[in-house]
């Protein structure tokens, strides 16, 4: 196992935590640590939650907080809750991932139904669940270390009982999400890694999970993709805090990853003991080892599979749906990654003309049906692992007015009344040489832009996923500032 070292951590001293855990263990019942959150600023503190044993499984155990005036879990909720668990994630998770530690000898995997403690107000964000980390550690190791960290020395997720509705499948999909972040981390507890994996590639894998175990998929990220790609999101940046737009730009990239390699390939990149594009670059290698040979240039790419695999992701969403309707803008791009005519380029017809509905409606679409397979071939230019930045330009401008950029890949999608530009590389400034009048800084549809959650029609409440913080201890605190 990993030992801990002491190191600066950003969580809040606990006052008043002091205690056996036998103060807080009803007969029928047990008391756990847990962390009280506020969203606005990142932070956290320990605090004990007395509960009730509900129900057993092979895998599980469950615990209900025994909450005064708290609204009751019904019993056959919790029933189901554990078919799902038995019949969905266990089989899927266990067999093409790998199976959890037993830190504490139980032999299974403890799910604890609480009101998190996260500031929740009626209509606006809230935390549907969280795995910590430090649960893998003594109590006594993570105390001697600092008396605000406490431990529950067991395998164990937090799952969230108000608003979150037990009664519904985003319940199970975060439970498969949550559940892969416990596997993922028992591969570092082993050894089995140096390190623990960078987010996006560790959310991207617990986006997926739920999508691979019968939860999905995560349509909510179809509005939030368009958002990214406007807020000029990286898929690989490492950024500060984990906000929505990160959340959806790993997720589309898994999902079109599951769809063009399916459980097997998401499997692959799991195993593979390297870590962030490395890991996903091996894996790719593997399993589809003529990947670059439809690429286009990739000689200059030091992980050409994975960044293959990135603009064929792009090339399959410009690509036009058979059928669909002849809307919206025209796309060209161009024909090989070593000429940039962009005039000379093949078109399609993809909705994305200015209505933030169409476009939501097109991405919603292809996510639920899988149709967009891999795109081998060279229409997809020199795309590379960045996000695009987004350009409203004077229109009615002819294509040589963009200079050739020939470290980047430039898409052209022309509109009735705009233009606007891909730049693939936020490091090259050849391309911005055109008449710019306007940088986008808020929707084409004049909305600002938030990366606050955007609640669906007839939606009541946002899960984690539409929360700009994540809450899964992964980053906040970061665990190499405690665990080595």
């Amino acid at each position: 196992m990993r030992p801990l070292l002491l190191a600066t951590c950003t969580l809040l001293l606990f006052a008043g935590c002091v205690g056996s855990d036998a103060l807080y263990d009803p007969p029928g019942g047990r008391g756990f640590w847990a962390r009280k959150s506020d969203l606005s600023s990142s932070e956290s503190t320990f605090y004990r939650v007395t509960s009730m044993f509900a129900a057993s499984s092979a895998h599980a155990d469950v615990y209900v907080e025994a909450k005064s005036g708290g609204a009751s879990v019904a019993a056959a909720s919790v029933d189901n809750l554990l078919a799902a668990f038995e019949n969905n994630i266990v089989p899927i998770e266990h067999v093409w991932y790998t199976t959890p530690t037993d830190v504490d000898q139980s032999g299974k995997v403890i799910l604890l139904l609480l009101d998190i403690q996260d500031g929740y107000q009626p209509g606006g964000g809230y935390i549907a669940g969280y795995f910590d980390p430090i649960n893998h550690f003594t109590e006594a190791s993570v105390n001697a270390l600092d008396s605000k960290y406490h431990s529950n020395f067991a395998e164990m997720l937090y799952l969230d009982t108000y608003p979150a509705d037990i009664t519904r499948t985003s319940f199970f999909a975060t439970l498969a999400h949550e559940y892969q972040h416990l596997l993922q981390f028992g591969k570092y507890y082993r050894s089995e890694q140096d390190d623990i994996e960078p987010t996006w590639l560790d959310e991207g894998l617990a986006e997926i999970s739920s999508d691979l175990t019968g939860f999905g998929p995560q349509i909510g990220r179809a509005n939030s993709f368009r958002t990214a790609l406007l807020n000029k999101t990286s898929l690989i940046r490492e950024p500060d805090r984990f906000l929505l737009d990160n959340y959806a730009t790993s997720y589309i990239y898994f999902k079109y990853l599951a769809d063009v390699y399916g459980l097997g390939g998401i499997s692959a990149i799991f195993r593979n003991n390297a870590l962030g594009v490395t890991s996903v670059n091996s894996a790719l290698q593997s399993l589809d080892p003529n990947l670059t040979t439809a690429c286009g240039n990739t000689l200059s790419h030091t992980y050409q599979y994975f960044n293959c695999s990135y603009r064929f992701m792009w090339g399959a969403l410009i690509r036009n749906m058979v059928g669909d309707a002849a809307t919206g803008a025209t796309v060209r791009y161009n024909t090989d990654a070593s000429s940039f005519t962009l005039a000379a380029g093949a078109s399609y017809t993809y909705k994305f003309d200015g209505s933030n509905t169409a476009f939501k409606d097109e991405l919603t679409s292809t996510l639920a049906s899988g149709s967009y397979g891999p795109a081998s071939n060279a229409n997809t230019g020199a795309l590379q692992s960045y996000a695009p930045v987004l350009y409203k330009v004077q229109a009615g401008l002819p294509a040589p007015n963009f200079q050739t950029c020939s470290s980047c890949g430039l898409t052209l999608i022309s509109g009735t009344d705009y233009f606007v530009v891909f730049n693939h590389d936020p490091n090259t400034a050849a391309t911005r040489s055109a008449t710019v009048v306007d940088s986008v800084q808020q929707s084409i549809t004049s909305e600002p832009l938030s990366s606050e959650a955007l609640l669906a029609a007839g939606q009541t409440d946002t899960p984690l996923e539409q929360r700009a913080l994540h809450w899964h201890f992964r980053l906040n605190p970061r665990l190499r500032d405690f665990l080595e």
